[in-house]
């Protein structure tokens, strides 16, 4: 009885570790994207955009149902032309293509980062309000077990650790 008990507790506490480790390592996968676009604009001195995209070669437009999805995949690229919402234009350099996230997680970006941020030149970002915008991570536990990635209105990102920023 001693052991299915330990079993049973030793199982729950497993899958949850599971889950944090997926949800983390698509948080920090998110965060490598945002970062690197942030630093090509610097390097660059040119707007760099990171978007949905369900194809690795192109944005998903707001008129498709799934422009918002994140966790669909995304693209980093050299938005030579600034254009807004960003468009992969002819010429223009995807830097990295991130697969769909794994399991049942769901990213959605609020406010002006419904389906794309871009940085400009100076590393600031082009479409983010005063306050700066955010990015939440959700799994099958909810809003309680939800993580964020909050860009400030300088281009810095940041973790949250708790539901509560989210």
């Amino acid at each position: 009885v001693i052991g299915s008990i330990l079993m049973t507790v030793g199982i729950g506490q497993f899958s949850t570790m599971t889950k944090n480790n997926r949800r983390a390592a698509e948080v920090n996968s998110f965060v490598t994207s945002l970062t690197l676009a942030r630093t090509e604009a610097v390097k660059r001195n040119s707007t760099v955009s990171v978007c949905t995209s369900k194809t690795g070669t192109s944005c998903t437009l707001g008129s498709d149902t799934d422009s918002a999805r994140w966790e669909l995949g995304s693209i980093v690229f050299v938005n030579s032309d600034g254009d807004s919402p960003p468009v992969v234009d002819g010429g223009e350099l995807v830097l990295r293509i991130a697969p769909p996230v794994s399991g049942d997680i769901t990213v959605r970006g609020t406010g002006d980062f419904t389906t794309a941020v871009s940085y400009q030149s100076n590393g600031f970002p082009a479409n983010v309000p005063l306050g700066g915008g955010m990015f939440k991570f959700c799994d099958d536990r909810g809003a309680t077990s939800a993580r964020a990635v909050i860009i400030s209105s300088t281009g810095r990102s940041r973790l949250s650790q708790d539901g509560a920023d989210a």
